[in-house]
């Protein structure tokens, strides 16, 4: 029987193999509640959107756009210097996740420990991204 090329179990620190997130760019993230739960209520997104301008008000990212929906949200933003990815989205969920513990708690979920991010390179990626985040 032929094995499968990727992993089934793919884990999060594997996502970012190979990547070039230590220097600023432009990323469209995508981070989730597991499992998939739709509990983010109004306070709870309003969490999510108080860490984003935040971290526009502290310059540590160009923010292009955003949405919260109930189980998880997406952003497109460019990092600021000296921020890289893994060290912003860690400060922004060390917060995030502090703040929205006791909801989760409740109702048996978790953020997921990474999250799924595309590294935007090209002018028309990025109207693509846009576009498509406005949709939702």
């Amino acid at each position: 029987m032929p094995r499968p090329l990727m992993r089934s179990d793919a884990h999060s620190r594997n996502l970012r193999l190979h990547r070039l997130s230590d220097t600023p760019a432009t990323f469209f993230i995508t981070k989730s509640l597991r499992p998939k739960k739709p509990i983010l209520d109004e306070v709870a997104r309003e969490i999510v959107v108080n860490a984003l301008a935040y971290a526009v008000q502290q310059e540590r990212i160009y923010l292009r756009s955003f949405v919260v929906m109930p189980d998880h949200w997406h952003a497109l933003f460019a990092l600021r210097e000296p921020w890289t990815l893994p060290k912003f989205m860690h400060a922004l969920m060390s917060y995030v996740a502090g703040k929205t513990s006791a909801l989760l708690r409740t109702n048996k979920t978790s953020w997921q420990d990474g999250y799924y991010d595309t590294r935007v390179k090209t002018p028309k990626q990025l109207s693509s991204l846009l576009i498509t985040s406005r949709r939702k």
